[in-house]
């Protein structure tokens, strides 16, 4: 769901900051510009924290997901633009660490099967599966008579799913590694 997630914001956020807030092209600019490079950020010390400690992938895919989840539900809530691109700028940096920590274990899980490439092949199947719902869902958030409020209530829905789907994902066990 984080590349749903992330589609459906690249689309929307720029129009609801500039709709609610009044936001210009540079502001918007800027917002995006901070979270990219969180994203880096995130993509970077993940990668590197996980490589060192590859027993704290589920545990980092268990705390990412309800923050994830939580960001979502929230991120058209806040009452300022600041606020609202504070929790944008959050959201790119959980899913950088998301996107590395579920490659982590995807890539175990492959390993296990004798199967990573088509485990990997999957994982980027499922993303762009992901990123083509967001893009559907933003098209339903911003259609026709789009309020704040419909915008708002997509991201909250959404948030909810990523949530369950948190839950749901670790209610699998865990596959047994040699990994310490």
């Amino acid at each position: 769901t984080c590349g749903t997630v992330r589609s459906l914001l690249d689309a929307l956020l720029p129009l609801f900051l500039r709709s609610v807030f009044g936001f210009s092209v540079t502001a918007i600019s800027n917002a995006m510009l901070a979270a990219a490079l969180l994203f880096v950020v995130g993509s970077t010390g993940g990668g590197f924290l996980l490589a060192q400690r590859p027993g704290a992938t589920y545990p980092a895919l268990g705390v990412c997901g309800v923050l994830s989840a939580l960001v979502t539900a929230a991120l058209l809530l806040p009452t300022t633009g600041f606020g609202v691109s504070a929790l944008f700028c959050a959201y790119f940096l959980i899913s950088a660490v998301t996107g590395v920590a579920v490659t982590s274990a995807l890539e175990e899980r492959g390993r296990l099967l004798g199967a990573v490439d088509d485990v990997m092949a999957l994982q980027v199947f499922f993303w762009t599966l992901g990123f083509t719902a967001g893009g559907l869902l933003s098209v339903f958030a911003t259609a026709g008579a789009a309020t704040a409020a419909r915008q708002q209530l997509t991201l909250a829905v959404l948030g909810l799913v990523n949530l369950l789907y948190t839950f749901a994902f670790f209610g699998f066990a865990r596959p047994k590694t040699n990994v310490a």
